[in-house]
């Protein structure tokens, strides 16, 4: 079972001459855990999705591509979420994006300084991963403040992926806000213990239960334990874990 999971997951994350030091790295993760715990790891580890650097460049031109049957229109600006501090691992997969798909000339770093302008018509925000949907919800919010107009707007998210959860947040904050909002994501995910997708329904009470002594064997930190807001993510870049996520 062991390298049945771990060769089906490498060969899917990493291309041929990559792969080594992707194996040597599942294989240094499973040491942590003793011989009843492994299996109960890699029946998690099956279900998870890593987007390695090779991965993301494919990734990107999927994204793009799927959001022009969206919008074939050429009027359009593509930006990514704004941090108030810092920088962003986000950063990263925007400048993939942008670039995998030539579009230098239609990105925007921050849309808080062209926002109230009326040549607008479709905004794409760019991003990795969502999870419970916060952090594009406040950055739409903020934009909100700024311009009335974000309402006359065409408004696109777009990720490499997105849990369920966040796509009913969001959706939940365009109707409540009169936001006209699109999502495209290249694939949806749901929780790791949610019935039915990891575990069976009969099984998955058992197994987030023995997930969580896995755990507090380890760290003594309830926070994270099922990822932030418990949104229970199987999701890792090359680059950056989402704090959503629970198997690192």
């Amino acid at each position: 079972m062991i390298n049945q999971i771990i060769y089906q997951k490498v060969g899917e994350w990493e291309k041929r001459g990559s792969r080594k030091k992707m194996l040597d790295k599942i294989e240094r993760w499973l040491l942590q855990f003793e011989d009843d715990e492994k299996s109960e790891m890699l029946s998690l580890l099956s279900h998870f999705d890593y987007y390695s650097q090779n991965n993301l460049s494919i990734a990107v031109v999927d994204l793009y591509n799927k959001f022009k049957k969206e919008c074939p229109d050429e009027e359009v600006v593509f930006s990514k979420v704004e941090k108030d501090i810092g920088t962003s691992y986000s950063n990263i997969l925007f400048t993939e994006f942008w670039l995998k798909n030539n579009l230098y000339d239609y990105t925007q770093d921050n849309l808080s300084n062209i926002i109230s302008e009326n040549d607008i018509k479709n905004i794409v925000i760019v991003d990795d991963y969502f999870g419970s949907g916060k952090t594009i919800i406040k950055y739409l919010t903020k934009l909100l403040q700024l311009s009335d107009q974000l309402k006359d707007r065409n408004i696109f998210i777009l990720v490499l992926e997105g849990s369920f959860v966040g796509k009913q947040a969001i959706e939940k904050f365009a109707k409540d806000n009169q936001l006209n909002i699109t999502i495209v994501a290249n694939k949806y995910s749901k929780k790791a213990f949610d019935s039915d997708n990891v575990y069976s329904l009969t099984e998955v009470d058992f197994h987030r239960t023995k997930y969580s002594d896995i755990y507090d064997k380890r760290i003594n930190n309830n926070e994270y334990k099922f990822g932030y807001g418990e949104i229970e993510a199987l999701v890792s870049f090359y680059y950056n874990t989402p704090n959503n996520a629970h198997v690192r």
